[in-house]
């Protein structure tokens, strides 16, 4: 077992590495970070299935494991790190956000995050039949994101809602 200072100096560690890598500061907005976290956790759980499931198991090497889980809690903590402490941002910090390669390509649909108080909520429940507008394909929403922008996966300026009769 590893002592908590031992993996805070880990953690620590990987958030040096991710700065060198990736600059610091990012201009993440808080949908980006979370997505970013998303992707570790799912390599974390990659990593398990992998040691206790997977063709090589080795239940007992936890390398990969503490490898991954260390890259989740330095994302965790850059996120903590990039949030402003502040509630409402400032205006040099929305412009950053503004920035950020995500963001420019989003467009404000359903109310932008910078205006949640008058925000539209989203028409589309779970379940909902819709139509993809560039394929035509027709399912059901399986789950929305990005605060109502993503069903699916797909932008909702590329979905329909279907009524049932």
């Amino acid at each position: 077992m590893t002592t908590q200072e031992h993996a805070i100096d880990l953690i620590i560690a990987e958030r040096k590495r991710q700065n060198e890598k990736w600059g610091y500061p990012q201009k993440n907005s808080p949908f980006e970070w979370v997505s970013i976290l998303t992707e570790e956790v799912g390599e974390l759980a990659q990593a398990t299935n992998d040691t206790y499931l997977g063709e090589y198991k080795h239940p007992y090497d936890m390398n990969d494991i503490r490898q991954e889980a260390i890259h989740v809690a330095a994302v965790a903590l850059s996120i903590i790190e990039h949030l402003p402490e502040v509630e409402r941002l400032t205006p040099a910090q929305e412009n950053a956000y503004k920035g950020s390669p995500l963001r420019s390509r989003l467009k404000p649909i359903y109310g932008a995050v910078d205006t949640p108080k008058n925000a539209v909520q989203p028409v589309f429940h779970i379940g909902d039949k819709i139509r993809f507008k560039s394929t035509g394909t027709i399912e059901k929403v399986h789950y929305i994101t990005g605060g109502g922008r993503f069903i699916n996966s797909v932008s909702v300026e590329d979905v329909e809602l279907i009524k049932e009769s």
